[in-house]
């Protein structure tokens, strides 16, 4: 048929748009819980704050600190972002 435009080829029906159903904002990963291995990160958070030594009376383990910081199964927040809160008051 005929289009629009000097040559008569451009595309003469409306371009739809698709409506976007879900809640979810522009960037959000779907996949995200299933792709961090929280079990991994808090086996080596507890690894990482215990020490085993090997002395003459045998091996001995102990807690290098009792609080150990928070063990979590949440994913860790970037360093950069909690330190400095650019337009903080805005920000619910």
């Amino acid at each position: 048929g005929q289009g629009l435009g000097r040559r008569e080829d451009g595309i003469a029906e409306a371009i739809r748009v698709k409506v976007k159903c879900d809640t979810a904002g522009v960037g959000h990963d779907a996949a995200e819980p299933f792709t961090f291995h929280w079990w991994d990160h808090v086996f080596n958070k507890a690894a990482a704050n215990i020490a085993v030594e090997a002395g003459q009376d045998g091996i001995s383990v102990k807690a290098l600190s009792e609080q150990g910081g928070s063990i979590s199964n949440k994913k860790p927040r970037k360093a950069g972002s909690s330190g400095s809160l650019l337009y903080g008051r805005f920000v619910k």
